[in-house]
Formats: structure tokens, sequence, C-alpha cells
């Protein structure tokens, strides 16, 4: 399970979105930046329609739907890019972790500004073509 919060508090730990997301960036370098940005994309899309005030009971369900869509698009980057299959495989441990610990509409957003993180950090170190 993904630590969110300190302990006792409700207050986001700051290594979380430091250097926990810097180092699983590292471990998933070698997925393409577009599927990075469209993963990114739908985690931050959910993250949005909860800040404009839409129920976590219509949202709630869209998050679990998020790993069936994570699930299809780590699939097909493993079959068109196996020699970098670790890459995604971490990337699926990375999301799956994090979507079964989201139990409240916090967690979901300390999830999204965690994923958000690992992305910034990702973009910043990947070599490849973003």
């Amino acid at each position: 399970m993904m630590q969110f919060y300190k302990s006792g508090t409700e207050s986001i730990r700051p290594e979380l979105l430091g250097q926990e997301a810097e180092n699983a960036a590292v471990k998933v370098l070698q997925v393409t930046p577009t599927q990075m940005r469209r993963i990114f994309s739908q985690i931050k899309s959910l993250a949005q329609r909860l800040e404009k005030g839409e129920s976590w009971d219509v949202i709630a369900p869209l998050v679990q739907l998020q790993r069936a869509h994570v699930a299809y698009t780590i699939k097909r980057g493993r079959k068109n890019n196996s020699k970098n299959e670790q890459d995604w495989v971490e990337l699926e441990k990375i999301i799956n972790e994090g979507i079964a610990s989201v139990r409240t509409q916090k967690d979901y957003v300390a999830f999204a500004l965690y994923f958000e993180a690992l992305y910034a950090f990702y973009y910043a170190k990947t070599k490849q073509r973003v």
C-alpha cells in the first residue's frame, strides 16, 4: 500500500512528492513519452473533475476503470517495446499500488499529485524525445 500521509495526520508526506516520485520515475524511463502523457492525462482529468466539485460517488468507479485502461496500455507497450519490458512492469506496479491505496477523494488527489511529480521527474530525466 502506498502511504500518502504523515503518520497520524492528513498532510501529504513531502518525500512522496520528492524522493519517492523521483525514484519511481527512474524505474520507468524507457516507457514511451506518449504513453506516459496519456496515463498522466487520465489521472489528472479525474482529479480536475473532483476539484470542480464532481461527486466522489461518480468519480470512484472511474478510478477503478483507470486500472483497466492502464492494463491495456501496458500490455500494448510491453508487446510493442519488449526490450524495455521491465519499465512497463514497474509502471504497472506503481499505478496499481497507488490506485489500490485510494479509499477517499482526498486519497485520489494525493495519488494524482504523486503521479504528477513522477511524471515531472520522468520528463526531466528521460533521454527519449518528448
